[in-house]
């Protein structure tokens, strides 16, 4: 655990790096997909600022307790802006990209479940990395390539590009 908050990462398994790595983007990617959006009874940006520090943890009250949808939007356009930007999304996706071969690259299944049998950290990581995944998977319900969002964050941004994104459902 010390090693991967503190940056050591040549020492650790490259697909422990690499989920850790996506856990942190994870949060930009719900904050592109719920602010520019958010018009739900429950506002979803203290969510959204929580994610970074919680992950799943701080997203799942936010979707069970949100409530019906309104016709008032909120949220900061500037920022709703650059959230929704192509050359933010690309930068995420040329992110994931870089660290989708780096972990498949010079990492092992075989390490990774060492390390998930052997460390809480890693263990918690990966449920927190499938229940964000799932997320995103239930966010695009009403579109019909959603199926792609079972590639994590690669899936949703791809979708988040090539959509407009007043039509998703969510």
């Amino acid at each position: 655990m010390m090693k991967l908050i503190s940056g050591q990462f040549a020492t650790v398994e490259p697909l422990v790096v690499m989920i850790f790595s996506c856990l942190g983007l994870f949060p930009l990617l719900f904050a592109s997909l719920i602010m520019p959006n958010d018009s739900f009874k429950l506002p979803g940006w203290p969510f959204s600022l929580l994610s970074f520090g919680l992950g799943a943890f701080a997203l799942l009250p936010y979707f069970v307790l949100k409530g019906e949808k309104s016709t008032k939007s909120r949220g900061f356009s500037l920022l709703n802006k650059w959230l929704t930007s192509p050359t933010f999304l690309l930068s995420l996706l040329t992110i994931t990209l870089i660290l989708y071969l780096y972990g498949f690259a010079a990492g092992s299944f075989s390490g990774y479940i060492e390390a998930f049998k052997h460390s809480e950290l890693v263990s918690v990581m990966t449920v927190d990395f499938f229940v964000l995944t799932w997320l995103t998977y239930i966010l695009f319900r009403g579109h019909r390539y959603r199926f792609i969002c079972v590639l994590p964050i690669l899936g949703p941004l791809v979708l988040l590009l090539t959509i407009n994104q007043k039509t998703t459902h969510l």
